[in-house]
């Protein structure tokens, strides 16, 4: 219950502690944890991909529903095809 409550600061500086430089993507991997809207400011800061359990699950429903539009502002996996 206490992941679903940490602050958007602390997912922000979670995900950049544990961020490589040898990383070619960042996954955060807990549907819980909130940090589908940190995705898009962390791609920036750490140049890399960021994918999330929430937005990977997102982006397959869409892609078996057929849906193949690009979506912006959720990061670099919805503006694949």
């Amino acid at each position: 219950v206490e992941i679903a409550r940490v602050p958007k600061d602390k997912v922000r500086e979670h995900c950049r502690l544990a961020d490589r430089a040898s990383a070619q993507a960042l996954v955060i991997s807990c549907t819980d944890f909130a940090a589908m809207e940190s995705v898009v400011p962390l791609e920036a800061e750490l140049g890399k991909p960021v994918i999330t359990s929430n937005l990977a699950t997102f982006w397959l429903a869409l892609r078996q529903a057929g849906v193949q539009d690009k979506i912006p502002g959720w990061g670099s996996l919805l503006m694949k095809h």
